[in-house]
């Protein structure tokens, strides 16, 4: 879809304590970050494309309810950014600390 978006028939919606917006679709998770559609999210562990509902808990876990089952997506330790995700270049030579607003 032009908006990112894997499907415009939305099952469910959650905003995480982080400020993302998860949306579960019958095609599958996004998740939106900052207003931008983060490319479809999958796994080898997610199975089904269709995901209707969402609900993080205190630790942080993201959990689906989808139509083969119950999911925990569990934070990982690293992130990865990419151009994929809007950097201009894949090499990375300096990091520097920014205050959050």
């Amino acid at each position: 879809m032009s908006d990112g978006l894997p499907e415009r028939v939305l099952h469910s919606g959650y905003e995480d304590r982080a400020g993302r917006l998860w949306v579960g679709t019958h095609r599958g998770l996004a998740l939106m970050v900052g207003g931008k559609v983060m490319p479809r999210l999958s796994s080898p562990q997610l199975s089904s494309d269709w995901i209707y509902t969402i609900l993080e808990d205190r630790e942080g876990n993201v959990w689906l309810g989808a139509e083969d089952g119950f999911y925990r997506l569990t934070p990982s330790r690293f992130t990865t950014y990419t151009t994929q995700q809007g950097l201009t270049h894949n090499n990375v030579m300096s990091v520097c600390e920014d205050r959050l607003e």
